[in-house]
């Protein structure tokens, strides 16, 4: 659930976090296995509203961060459709986003030595480039400070 709950919680809590990565996120449990999803939630005809609040497309133009979102476009779990559905909305919000999409991967793409050495490595420089720069930087580390 880790891809689906970085997008509810940058979608819920705006201004808590400065950014994320929502890896094979689920953003509509109406393409998730049914057999799953209806245990939980019910059918989308009996529970609505269910549906509706657990859409991760409810809560996206609250998305304000930087955030990055990988996909193996072959994966057969949790659809590739989620990613590209959530393309356009994060589009209509105006916020900067980056997508790498895993063409033949299947679930689970950062497990894999072929793709989750480029994956964790994607993962680092992009914390590297939006976390880092808005760090504070105390005396010490500054140029001219103690420390250089």
């Amino acid at each position: 659930y880790g891809g689906y709950m970085t997008l509810m919680l940058l979608g819920q809590s705006p201004g808590t976090f400065k950014a994320g990565v929502a890896g094979t996120p689920v953003t509509d449990y109406r393409l998730y296995d049914t057999h799953y999803t209806e245990r939980y939630l019910g059918t989308p005809q009996e529970n609505p509203e269910a549906y509706r609040l657990s859409n991760v497309l409810t809560y996206a133009p609250a998305i304000r961060v930087r955030l990055l979102i990988m996909h193996g476009m072959a994966d057969d779990n949790v659809l590739f459709t989620n990613t590209t559905l959530l393309i356009p909305a994060l589009v209509a919000s105006g916020q900067p986003f980056e997508v790498v999409p895993y063409p033949g991967s299947r679930h689970g793409a950062l497990t894999f030595r072929e793709t989750g050495i480029h994956g964790w490595k994607t993962i680092f420089d992009f914390f590297d480039r939006h976390l880092a720069a808005s760090a504070p930087r105390d005396a010490t580390s500054a140029p001219g400070g103690d420390g250089s």
